[in-house]
């Protein structure tokens, strides 16, 4: 968007009848809305991309430096975070569907653009696009918590294992002592004493594998919510 408000689109067509066609439609629709940027290759509009603050990019699929998908791949390449609505004609409506597969807003067949709202267009365009970053950022935080929580499970599940063993060696030890010596008060309070430890090692060891099973479960279910 520029410093007034406008959203700067960038037309990448080489057909000279066509981009005049856009450019006029954007003109009498858009109120001013618009700054207008046109390249005849998709060179040059890599290099506008490069130059300027471009809102969205309107893209010609048979270009004389690229053709079909490969133009959409590489200008998306180059401007990973501008949306990219493409300009077709019917014998390339089915590229057009493909490139929206893979990530493409919206297409426009060149023999309708009298009949569509260019200004709508580019702002659903835009909205969807910034949705979906936005989806995409959420992703990644929620990927970097889930191995964040994964590591801090492993670490308290590795202490917890060494912390048993000297307990369970000294439980041995103090039953070995009772079978020898018979019980006393000191041994009494000090298998008492054992037995509560091991009572919340245990209870710990079971905390820590819910604790993993149910960051897995949220982790999965932030992930289906996004796809």
């Amino acid at each position: 968007m520029t410093d007034d408000g406008q959203i700067s689109v960038l037309i990448v067509e080489d057909n000279r009848l066509d981009a005049k066609v856009v450019s006029e439609q954007f003109r009498r629709q858009g109120q001013d809305q618009f700054q207008l940027h046109v390249a005849g290759t998709l060179a040059r509009g890599i290099e506008i991309v490069k130059e300027e603050n471009i809102g969205l990019i309107m893209l010609d699929l048979s270009l004389p430096d690229s053709e079909g998908l490969a133009a959409f791949v590489e200008i998306s390449a180059d401007a990973p975070t501008t949306p990219v609505v493409i300009l077709t004609g019917n014998a390339d409506e089915s590229v057009a569907l493909r490139a929206i597969q893979i990530g493409a807003q919206d297409y426009i067949l060149k023999e309708e653009l009298h009949k569509v709202m260019l200004p709508r267009i580019v702002r659903y365009a835009i909205e969807r696009f910034e949705l979906q970053l936005q989806l995409q950022r959420f992703a990644g935080r929620v990927e970097a918590n889930e191995k964040e929580m994964r590591n801090i499970i492993a670490e308290t599940r590795s202490i917890v294992h060494e912390f048993a063993q000297p307990i369970q060696i000294l439980s041995n030890s103090l039953e070995l002592i009772v079978m020898k010596n018979g019980a006393s008060k000191q041994t009494d309070i000090s298998q008492r004493m054992i037995a509560r430890i091991m009572y919340l090692i245990k209870n710990l060891r079971k905390n820590v594998n819910i604790g993993e099973q149910g960051t897995y479960s949220s982790y999965e279910k932030s992930r289906q919510k996004i796809l």
